[in-house]
């Protein structure tokens, strides 16, 4: 799923399946204020900006910690 495929409103199982999380992480994420949320009536919905602005700031916190970096080994302080 690409961003430019994406609706204007997720729900979280979307969400999940376009960011590469459970189910489970992206609820959560939604619990802890990390990514914005709503309620259309008993249902659980994401705006697509929001999903996309905490994608951003993921890959944003990956590059800072060093992820993905060469040399570097996650979690094993091991370069």
């Amino acid at each position: 799923m690409e961003a430019n495929n994406l609706s204007p409103t997720l729900n979280v199982r979307d969400a999940a399946v376009y960011l590469k999380l459970s189910k489970a992480t992206i609820d959560r994420r939604i619990s802890s204020g990390d990514l914005k949320s709503y309620k259309n009536g008993r249902l659980r919905r994401i705006a697509r900006e929001d999903l996309l602005d905490y994608e951003a700031r993921l890959k944003s916190n990956q590059s800072k910690k060093g992820v993905n970096k060469p040399g570097k080994r996650a979690g094993l302080g091991v370069g």
